[in-house]
């Protein structure tokens, strides 16, 4: 990555930013997938603890309000180069002097009321382990895929799926991997010394009976590679100009073996903007089992994969109540970047399986919606006995640990024709004082309630928990989220005369097969 950096002219900053009409956030709102004002006290709450060993080369980025100008010279800062796909939603890139407190200048440009919001150039990590070289590859070493009930008579031969692997780079002429390489994207332009990417690759695509190396998941997919990364390290701009990409060239699955700690509000745009547009999306939950789930995973749309070994047992992987889903991580057999082989731990090689799995959900339905190739793959989750709960859902395993054979077989729950509409247009009117029940259907589920009111007047509304759900409130766009999974939410305020949306959401994009009750009076 320093060489990428090194590579780039920095100017000073002396032009005015102007930010287009149509914003991606806007978009956001009207889809109901996320407010500002919540992504925005992230951000400001991640700034907080200004960690510059995450951050790259003290690079902040800066997103204009919509219609609003920004002179940036009187803050000191450098201009950086910005991917096309960020420039174009009027994003810049902006380094801070070493003679300047890096901290300081990020909490002005924050209070800057023409700013949208600020936020550090993060840097996420891979989240694999080191490779230890192997000289005969063959499928009986692949205990993942035993494990995981795979076979490749659930793979029907149908048109190509598109998943873009968001990594360091593939090795094109990998014997395994011959023609499943898509031409892709590379934002670093240096040469291509990572083997990482070409690991993940192989996890999902690698021939299978062609007589040599290993076992991909799914014979009928291509592999869209995004190089973000020079090695190890992947910049917040970077993912989320390559998620852009990826959706703007036909991925179906975007998935992301990387993790760091800080939420980043431009990764979390682009992933909206991408989830909204039918994409599904798999990232490794990390390495540290006392971290919370870190991101990208830790975003609501992304589905979040701990790592298990053989045997199912917990591999070292981080959990916590955003997991969604397991799957093997430790000693996985894998294709390398010298047209070789390799083994490896980490959820790195966790995710790319749930990726195949959802990619042969996909080749099978192609119809189906992010939410529920999210569902039938948690639905026919494996969590051993020990670790079992009334709730059916872990922080170590999820939903469980993916099972290939039960995803398949899994069906879509009855209760989505009874679902409330997730948008105002389908939204269900309710009156004061009487309770309504209704379900986390899928993940990702939001209910939309049209209260009607003939004067002001102020209002008591509660939803109930759903075994461990984590109930979240949102009135007219404004979040109640204060306490928590297996806890009723309540949000007390005044409500406006005229018509009212309430809107419930599940705070880890769960979902449960018991249901929540919402009451106002």
């Amino acid at each position: 990555m320093n060489s990428l950096v090194k590579s780039i002219m920095v100017t000073t900053l002396s032009a005015v930013v102007m930010l287009p009409t149509t914003s991606l956030a806007q978009e956001d709102a009207k889809q109901g997938i996320d407010s500002n004002s919540m992504k925005n006290e992230m951000v400001e709450e991640a700034s907080k603890d200004v960690d510059l060993n995450v951050i790259d080369e003290r690079e902040i980025i800066v997103k204009p309000k919509a219609q609003h100008s920004v002179s940036l010279a009187k803050y000191d800062v450098q201009k950086k180069k910005t991917e096309p796909e960020l420039a174009d939603l009027g994003l810049s890139v902006v380094k801070v002097s070493p003679s300047k407190s890096y901290e300081a200048t990020l909490h002005e440009l924050q209070r800057d009321k023409a700013i949208e919001y600020a936020e550090p150039n993060y840097v996420r990590k891979e989240a694999g382990g080191v490779a230890a070289r192997v000289n005969d590859p063959n499928f009986y070493r692949q205990y993942d895929l035993k494990q995981i009930n795979w076979s490749s008579r659930y793979v029907p031969k149908s048109k190509p799926i598109t998943v873009a692997v968001l990594d360091c780079g593939v090795i094109r002429n990998h014997p395994d991997l011959k023609g499943k390489i898509l031409k892709g994207k590379d934002y670093i332009g240096t040469e291509m010394t990572c083997g990482h990417g070409t690991r993940v690759s192989g996890v999902i695509a690698a021939t299978y009976n062609n007589g040599i190396g290993l076992s991909g998941m799914n014979n009928n997919v291509r592999i869209l590679p995004i190089r973000a990364s020079q090695a190890t390290s992947f910049r917040s701009t970077t993912i989320a100009a390559g998620v852009r990409y990826a959706v703007k060239h036909g991925a179906k699955i975007i998935n992301m073996s990387f993790a760091e700690r800080k939420f980043s509000r431009t990764e979390a745009d682009a992933l909206s903007y991408a989830y909204n547009k039918g994409v599904i999306l798999i990232a490794s939950a990390g390495n540290h089992p006392n971290r919370p789930v870190e991101y990208p995973a830790a975003y609501p749309e992304v589905i979040a994969v701990a790592a298990t070994q053989k045997g199912s047992k917990l591999s070292r992987s981080t959990h916590g109540k955003a997991i969604d889903l397991a799957a093997p991580g430790k000693d996985i057999f894998l294709t390398d970047k010298d047209r070789g082989y390799a083994v490896s731990s980490g959820t790195s090689y966790s995710a790319p399986l749930t990726s195949g799995l959802a990619s042969i959900l996909l080749s099978r339905h192609p119809s189906l919606t992010p939410p529920e190739v999210e569902y039938l793959m948690e639905k026919g989750g494996y969590i051993p006995k020990a670790y079992r709960t009334k709730s059916g859902l872990t922080h170590t395993y999820g939903y469980g640990e993916i099972d290939v054979a039960k995803a398949i077989k899994a069906k879509l729950p009855a209760s989505l024709s009874n679902d409330v509409g997730d948008s105002k247009k389908r939204s269900k009117e309710i009156q004061l004082n009487t309770t309504y029940r209704n379900k986390y259907d899928l993940p990702g589920d939001h209910d939309v309630y049209k209260l009607k009111l003939p004067t002001s007047q102020k209002v008591k509304i509660e939803v109930s928990q759903a075994s461990v759900m984590d109930p979240v409130i949102n009135v007219n766009g404004k979040i109640y989220d204060r306490r928590g999974p297996g806890r009723n939410e309540v949000a007390r305020l005044s409500l406006k005369a005229g018509t009212n949306y309430i809107t419930i959401t599940e705070g880890n994009s769960h979902w449960s097969p018991k249901s929540y009750t919402l009451t106002v009076k």
